[in-house]
C-alpha cells in the first residue's frame, strides 16, 4: 500500500512519472472500455478522467490499496458508461435539423421566423437541442424523453427551461 499511496501522493502533486505510472496500472481497464466503444478517443477521456479522480482524492478516507484500487475501477466504469450513454444518445438524435426545423408548422410562421429559431436551436448544448427536438418536433412525451436520455423527467423539464431561456436570450439579442 505505501508504495501505491506515494504514486498516488506523487499524482496529486502532478509528478509526470508517477502520472505515467498510474495511467500504465490501469492501462487494460481503460483499453477494455476503449475497445467496448469502439473508439480509440475514449482512452484520451478516461485517462483524463483518472487523473483528475486522483487529483482530487482523498486518500484519507482508505484504509487499503484494495479500497483505492476498487474505487478507481469503479470510477473508470461509471465514467465509461457516461460516455456510451452520450455516444449512443447522439448519433441517434443528430436530426437533420436544417429540413426539420423548417418544416415546424410552415403555415403559422414565416420563413424568417423559422430560420432565426433554427439559428437560436442550434446554438443549444446538444443536450437541450434533443430535449426540444424529441419534445416539439417529434412529439415525445417527457416521460419518454427522460427513459431516452436516461435522466429523470425533472432533469427534462429542466433540461428544457433552459433551453427555452437560452433561446428567450437569442431573441432579445
Amino acid at each position: 500500500m505505501k508504495e501505491f499511496y506515494h504514486v498516488l501522493l506523487q499524482c496529486q502533486q502532478k509528478n509526470e512519472k508517477a502520472i505515467r505510472q498510474l495511467l500504465n496500472d490501469f492501462r487494460n481497464t481503460i483499453k477494455k472500455y476503449s475497445y467496448q466503444c469502439e473508439d480509440s478517443s475514449v482512452i484520451q477521456d478516461l485517462e483524463t478522467f483518472l487523473i483528475k479522480v486522483v487529483t482530487h482524492l482523498e486518500l484519507e478516507k482508505f484504509s487499503s490499496k484494495n479500497m483505492v484500487m476498487a474505487y478507481l475501477h469503479k470510477a473508470l466504469r461509471n465514467e465509461y458508461l457516461r460516455i456510451q450513454r452520450k455516444k449512443q444518445i447522439q448519433p441517434q438524435k443528430e436530426l437533420c435539423y436544417d429540413d426539420q426545423i423548417l418544416s415546424i408548422q410552415k403555415d403559422i410562421i414565416s420563413l424568417e421566423e423559422c430560420l432565426e429559431l433554427k439559428e437560436a436551436i442550434l446554438k443549444l448544448k446538444s443536450e437541450q437541442k434533443s430535449v426540444i427536438i424529441l419534445k416539439f418536433i417529434m412529439g415525445y412525451q417527457e416521460s419518454e424523453i427522460a427513459e431516452e436520455l436516461h435522466i429523470t423527467r425533472q432533469g427534462v423539464n429542466k433540461i428544457k427551461q433552459r433551453a427555452f431561456a437560452e433561446i428567450k436570450k437569442y431573441y432579445k439579442k
